[in-house]
């Protein structure tokens, strides 16, 4: 619960709602030294709602929300194992940035890589 407050207060959140229901959520933190930035710094859907597509409509609505806030980059962090996780993100055009890798406190866990999307283009 620390971790969820620490995040809100630094950066922000979504929650999914299905039938009145939270069955979702995306998490954020700007960027230490980029004020434009944005790291997703988690997504997820309960179990039970899970291969509805319901993550779509999560990471849609953070792009908005970035977007009408003035961010001009989303960045986060991947297993470089989850290849249907990668396709999409790059669905939603992020793209892999093996030069940020050794950037990002997630990515410094073995096998991760940042993805990012540069909006308003």
């Amino acid at each position: 619960m620390a971790r969820v407050l620490h995040d809100l207060r630094l950066g922000g959140g979504l929650i999914l709602q299905v039938d009145g229901r939270a069955v979702g959520s995306v998490r954020w933190l700007g960027h230490d030294y980029e004020p434009a930035v944005w790291h997703i710094v988690r997504m997820g859907v309960l179990p039970a709602f899970r291969g509805a597509g319901l993550s779509q409509h999560l990471l849609e609505a953070v792009i908005h929300h970035a977007l009408a806030s003035g961010v001009n980059q989303l960045r986060l962090a991947v297993h470089s194992n989850q290849s249907r996780l990668i396709d999409l993100y790059s669905t939603f055009g992020f793209e892999l940035m093996p030069e940020l890798d050794g950037d990002h406190a997630d990515a410094a866990e073995a096998g991760r890589a940042i993805m990012g999307q540069t909006l308003g283009r």
